[in-house]
């Protein structure tokens, strides 16, 4: 964590988020292709990184992107703690997946089959939740 929050900071003060959105500016991509890279990347780095590091790395980054294309900082939190948390159990690197296989003693071809049907809900949930931000808004409109 500690070494996760001081790149975070490193990237932050180098000016690297800016330089990045600028670049994707400059590609005059519309808000849902940026959403659906973004939601891509987030489930890769969720199945690789842990869910509070990958938070400290990646949200300096991401923030200006999305704030860029007019995404409510809220929505994105959103979209970012489910994007890990599905990520964590995204196959083939999702690290729940090995724990379960440690736990069950079972192959994971196995486990694999069994998270099948879970995920293509929270697929479904996560496109929704991305797609229709006052779900996500609800609580904090006037």
């Amino acid at each position: 964590m500690t070494s996760a929050g001081i790149y975070s900071w490193l990237l932050t003060t180098s000016g690297i988020p800016q330089q990045i959105v600028a670049s994707i500016s400059a590609l005059d991509m519309p808000r849902w292709e940026l959403l659906l890279i973004l939601n891509m990347g987030l489930l890769l780095a969720g199945s690789f990184l842990e869910p509070p590091a990958a938070i400290l790395i990646l949200t300096p980054l991401l923030l200006p992107i999305v704030k860029g294309v007019g995404v409510n900082p809220i929505h994105f939190g959103i979209i970012v703690a489910v994007n890990l948390s599905l990520g964590m159990y995204t196959p083939p690197f999702g690290l729940n997946l090995f724990s379960s296989q440690a736990i069950f003693n079972a192959p994971l071809s196995r486990i694999y089959l069994g998270v099948l049907p879970f995920l293509v809900v929270n697929f479904i949930a996560l496109m929704i939740i991305t797609y229709v931000p006052e779900i996500s808004l609800v609580l904090v409109k006037h």
